[in-house]
């Protein structure tokens, strides 16, 4: 009896185990598209400001293509103009979204303007 109540408790603590296992794997993937999405993002804003210009059917809130260009197919991009702030002549504040599994992380800075289009949104 006693050896049947041991194992027991053995056998609930590896299923413990395993199951606090399970729940550090998806915490550190959740971590990996956090951090992997901010800094796409980011690099998104910087290539949105090296870039001359604007690419050819450029549609609204589309990321131009160069850019899209360097994005691997799992990272989902978007550009959203910031309303009428100002900036510098020329530039334009965006907030660049970019989604990596079903994480997301934003970036708020200036491009040219010859990147943006569509629709503007208040801040």
């Amino acid at each position: 009896m006693e050896l049947l109540i041991a194992m027991a408790v053995v056998l609930l603590a590896l299923g413990m185990l395993a199951m606090l296992g399970t729940q550090q794997r998806r915490a550190d993937q959740r971590l990996s598209e956090r951090r992997s999405a901010a800094r796409w993002a980011e690099a998104t804003l910087q290539q949105l400001r090296q870039s001359p210009g604007q690419s050819p059917g450029h549609a609204p809130g589309e990321v131009p293509g160069q850019v899209k260009a360097m994005l691997p197919s799992t990272v989902a991009a978007d550009v959203t103009p910031l309303g009428n702030m100002d900036a510098a002549p020329g530039w334009r504040w965006v907030k660049v979204t970019c989604t990596v599994g079903r994480t997301s992380a934003e970036m708020v800075g200036v491009v040219p303007v010859s990147h943006v289009t569509g629709k503007e949104v208040a801040p």
